[in-house]
């Protein structure tokens, strides 16, 4: 997340005295992607005292509630079905 935060923050200071309604426009909607990219598709953990890392996983329809993650264990049976899907 840090380096993104260098990366977004560089791309403001590099278009600072922009001024075409037309570029702003266009650089607004790339901060609305940015932004939308993020909330759906980055995860942060903390390390917890066992030393596993724990993530909270939020509705995406209501961002202020938590929902218990939904995870499949791996088994030899899952691993043998995503091969097979990956052959066809």
């Amino acid at each position: 997340m840090n380096s993104a935060h260098k990366e977004i923050r560089s791309h403001f200071e590099a278009n600072r005295l922009v001024q075409d309604d037309e570029i702003l426009r266009g650089l607004f909607k790339d901060i609305s992607e940015v932004e939308e990219m993020m909330q759906q598709n980055f995860v942060q953990a903390t390390l917890n005292p066992k030393g596993n890392y724990e993530v909270e996983l939020k509705s995406s329809n209501d961002p202020n509630s938590t929902c218990p993650p939904k995870f499949e264990p791996v088994t030899p049976e899952l691993v043998s079905t995503i091969e097979s899907n990956l052959k066809k």
